[in-house]
């Protein structure tokens, strides 16, 4: 069983997420952007795994989250989804995988482990 912080603006994509992992046996912690994403995420020192969205309606954004966690020593898998970055500008920031939208749902579950 893995922590997993899901960061989305979404919240179809965000809570279906949530329930696809949640059904896997995975203990689950959402946030609606980046800034309360970062939040959580610090506020969460137990987190194993963080998926993130790119383009989300706040002052930052999820390539910015992911060099702030990275930057704060996480060690753990990053996971970037987007419909609009790109994969190399997601690798560059810290991400371990993007995930382009829309992406099978057997995808992210593999993308986890």
């Amino acid at each position: 069983m893995k922590k997993i912080l899901i960061v989305d603006d979404d919240s179809f994509i965000r809570e279906f997420i949530a329930d696809l992992f949640k059904t896997m046996g995975h203990q689950v912690i959402t946030a609606e952007n980046a800034e309360n994403g970062l939040e959580t995420f610090i506020q969460n020192t137990d987190i194993d795994v963080v998926l993130t969205d790119d383009a989300m309606p706040d002052e930052g954004d999820g390539l910015k989250l992911i060099k702030k966690i990275r930057q704060l020593g996480f060690r753990g898998k990053i996971l970037m989804m987007s419909g609009t970055a790109c994969e190399e500008m997601a690798i560059v920031a810290g991400a371990d995988q993007f995930l382009s939208k829309p992406f099978p749902v057997q995808k992210i579950l593999s993308a986890i482990q």
